[in-house]
């Protein structure tokens, strides 16, 4: 269905496929808000599309959060310079080990969840 297609045509032709009741939007779209889009633009990131009904594609599934967060576990900063610097240094460490390797799975998680018509995905 999906293949060699942008994730939004992929959405689309899921939508034309079985309807838009197979799709569950939360009503909260932080990611979309104003400040924080506006943060997006500054910074150049692109936000990617994804399809929000489905528990395999959360970002939150992702490995780079809970990654940068290790090395903060159990420490009490005083500044926010001071968590600053430690997620500097937490980030230039994912990047060279090359541990949070999650976002390079994305394309091939949505695929998979688009050919199960957005059904859950044991062990994906």
């Amino acid at each position: 269905m999906c293949n060699d297609h942008t994730a939004r045509q992929c959405h689309e032709d899921l939508v034309e496929a079985y309807g838009e009741t197979v799709l569950r939007y939360r009503s909260a779209r932080t990611h979309t808000a104003h400040p924080v889009a506006d943060l997006y633009h500054h910074w150049e990131w692109e936000v990617l599309f994804h399809l929000s009904h489905s528990l395999d594609v959360s970002p939150r599934d992702y490995d780079l959060v809970p990654n940068m967060k290790e090395p903060l576990r159990g420490i009490r900063f005083q500044t926010v310079p001071e968590i600053l610097l430690v997620l500097r240094r937490s980030i230039r460490n994912i990047n060279r080990t090359g541990v949070a390797t999650g976002v390079l799975r994305l394309p091939h998680r949505w695929q998979r969840v688009l050919n199960n018509a957005g059904y859950y995905i044991e062990g994906l």
